[in-house]
């Protein structure tokens, strides 16, 4: 595989993670579900350390889950960055050829 469809492969994962981010309904859901876990840490009885760990972990695997996706997008982005440059070299080199 080229690095160019290896680039294409990346700037199109990162445009669907982005849609994916921007969509009202799992934005929606991110919201929904941060809401409960701090309503359960903080609805937990002081002593509740399991409950508040288990809270803790779950507020830690939704943010590493979006995080994932934002990580995707990034990267899709500086591909498409690439794949403009070579797009630029590459009419650049033809337009000298010439």
């Amino acid at each position: 595989m080229t690095d160019e469809v290896k680039l294409r492969q990346q700037a199109d994962r990162g445009a669907r993670a982005k849609r994916l981010l921007d969509d009202e309904l799992v934005r929606e859901a991110f919201g929904k579900i941060g809401a409960a876990v701090q309503a359960g840490w903080e609805n937990s009885e002081a002593g509740d350390h399991e409950g508040r760990h288990n809270a803790y972990l779950m507020h830690r695997l939704l943010k590493n889950f979006k995080a994932a996706f934002e990580r995707i997008v990034i990267t899709g982005g500086d591909a498409q960055k690439e794949l403009l440059r070579i797009e630029a070299t590459k009419k650049r080199r033809s337009a000298n050829a010439r």
